[in-house]
């Protein structure tokens, strides 16, 4: 009896020890990280036809960005990198460069770049989607009735640009992502495929091998149709443009050091 309570003490301590924290800061750009523990949930959505079929996927536990990236953090980038290849004053915003605005007008390549200075890359679909809707299928972020009020939007009301991010903490998934419906859709790393996730894996999945077009989640400010906002709807977008309703988050793995 006292050796199965010793052994049982033994790894209560050993779990906490080795228990991820539920929110770390990115050690290069300062931003709040949110773990997303490994386990499967069910990917894709029947009423979309690039997002077929509805199946269980397994992923590896990370950590995905709790906000979109924001203007002063891409700044920060491009001094420290540097990163002489976006230019500031090549076409700015109407509502102009906010520091805490999502960094929009950026390439898929510029994103790309940004991750990787942060020690990371841009999420997969998989890992987006579940940072998205949680563990279950929910058709939004916070559930699965739509709400305007939980996000940034023009259904209903016409913006004329995009919010600070986090500025709809009632948006957030389960996980405590937020934005992840509207202000800005956000690129993936996955190339695009009309032709949904067949023969695509079922564990860790990064998509099609080659592709001429990457996937953008999330819808943005501008988007005035409800089903623009669910967990499981995409675009198709060229990697080299930058565009007025795209930005992104970051992802990055699991380590010894978190």
């Amino acid at each position: 009896m006292a050796k199965n309570m010793l052994s049982l003490l033994l790894n209560l301590t050993w779990t906490r020890q080795t228990a991820l924290p539920s929110q770390i800061l990115n050690a290069k750009s300062g931003e709040a990280m949110i773990f997303v523990p490994s386990s499967s949930f069910p990917m894709g959505d029947d009423e979309f036809k690039d997002a077929r079929p509805v199946h269980s996927v397994q992923l590896d536990s990370y950590y995905i960005g709790k906000n979109l990236v924001t203007v002063a953090q891409f700044k920060k980038f491009c001094r420290e990198a540097p990163y002489p290849t976006f230019s500031w004053g090549r076409k700015p915003p109407p509502w102009g460069w906010q520091d805490n605005h999502p960094m929009l007008f950026v390439t898929w390549h510029d994103a790309t770049a940004y991750a990787h200075w942060a020690g990371g890359d841009l999420p997969t679909e998989a890992q987006w989607e579940k940072a998205a809707k949680g563990p279950t299928n929910r058709r939004y972020p916070w559930g699965n009735t739509f709400d305007s009020s939980r996000l940034c939007c023009s259904v209903w009301e016409l913006r004329v640009g995009p919010q600070d991010v986090g500025s709809y903490p009632s948006g957030a998934s389960s996980y405590g992502c937020l934005d992840m419906a509207g202000n800005a859709a956000q690129w993936c790393k996955d190339w695009y495929s009309d032709l949904g996730y067949m023969n695509l894996g079922t564990e860790n999945p990064l998509g099609p091998g080659t592709g001429t077009k990457k996937v953008a989640r999330g819808g943005n400010w501008y988007f005035d149709s409800p089903e623009m906002f669910r967990t499981t709807f995409k675009g198709d977008l060229d990697p080299s443009k930058g565009y007025f309703g795209i930005g992104f988050r970051i992802c990055t793995p699991v380590t010894k050091k978190n």
